[in-house]
């Protein structure tokens, strides 16, 4: 799970339009990799802008791999669920929703209901060892789910100062931020259930993951079993048949 970045002009002439739109959809899901994607006015040039955008990305990403390593890039196989069907994650049905591409990272069609949202909350809220409180690191009304006595690094929390491992955004956006292994990280953002944080792996943990709001409670059961995996992941714990 290699990071990227991307960016493309809004009149790309050379191009056919039809093919940048493909690569950025893939890149922003299939690739499993975490990706900072814009478009901006112009044509099939470099603008100044995105220039100093990627001069500070390299910088960030070659930072990181001094102080923490690189993450293995390319397929991941062997993810488990414990709690799922065959300990598999199923895929989500398509189409996947509208997700921003600048900070702060909000998924913007396809929200949760506010039901299935506080149901989440409660049973986030009821695993062992979690407080619930406003996010550390979140947009203001983000409710974040800590383990203070949590034994993982701190690759494994999204504010490892304050064991924040999770956190429910405001009920108009309804999508989560958690923490996973980079194997099931890759695996979310494969099966359709999620996206890599655009810094992840940059300027944050390699498995820092949008996860996108339940439709249903049918997809509810799902997105609790992610965040169960975090908790989890958080704990210092790995499920039976992950790899450590």
């Amino acid at each position: 799970m290699r990071p990227s970045t991307r960016a493309q002009g809004e009149s790309d002439h050379v191009i056919p339009r039809e093919l940048l739109d493909c690569t950025r959809t893939y890149l922003l899901s299939e690739s499993r990799a975490p990706t900072v994607a814009q478009r901006q006015p112009g044509g099939h040039q470099l603008t100044k802008d995105t220039a100093q955008q990627l001069a500070a990305w390299i910088a960030h990403r070659l930072a990181f791999v001094a102080e923490q390593a690189a993450t293995l890039a390319g397929p991941r196989t062997g993810a488990r669920w414990p709690g799922l069907p065959d300990r598999s994650l199923p895929e989500r049905p398509r189409p996947r929703p509208e997700v921003s591409c600048t900070i702060p990272q909000q998924q913007r069609s396809q929200n949760a209901p506010a039901r299935l949202q506080e149901e989440l909350y409660e049973r986030i809220r009821s695993l062992p060892g979690v407080d619930a409180g406003p996010s550390r690191i979140s947009v203001p009304g983000a409710r974040g789910f800590t383990l203070p006595r949590g034994a993982a690094g701190e690759h494994a929390f999204l504010v490892p100062k304050v064991g924040e491992f999770a956190h429910l955004h405001p009920v108009h956006n309804g999508s989560l931020h958690v923490a996973l292994p980079p194997d099931m990280a890759a695996d979310v953002s494969t099966m359709g259930w999620g996206r890599s944080h655009m810094w992840a792996g940059t300027r944050l943990s390699p498995g820092f993951t949008l996860i996108y709001g339940p439709r249903d409670d049918d997809e509810l059961t799902i997105v609790h079993s992610i965040l169960k995996a975090s908790h989890t992941h958080a704990a210092g714990a790995h499920p039976p048949d992950a790899a450590p």
